[in-house]
């Protein structure tokens, strides 16, 4: 009988966190989009910068040759061809 009273007080506290719960999802869900355009305009400048220095007259000798395959650029990733 004990257990199903501290059972019932656990429920009655998660109940009671829910709305505050599904809040904070809420905003996460929310934020999604824009994080990710973020993240994305992160990596296209990061790439940017990555083949600027691979082209810089103190680096490029020091580089090894690209591989005969051709990679895609994050900005051709998931779009139609």
């Amino acid at each position: 009988m004990r257990n199903a009273r501290l059972a019932s007080a656990d429920a009655r506290r998660l109940m009671a966190s829910l709305p505050e719960l599904e809040h904070s999802a809420r905003r996460a869900f929310d934020a999604a989009p824009g994080v990710l355009l973020q993240s994305q305009q992160t990596l296209h400048e990061i790439e940017r910068l990555t083949e600027g220095v691979q082209r810089h007259w103190l680096v490029r000798d020091h580089i090894d040759a690209p591989p005969s395959g051709h990679r895609l650029s994050s900005g051709r990733v998931g779009t139609e061809r």
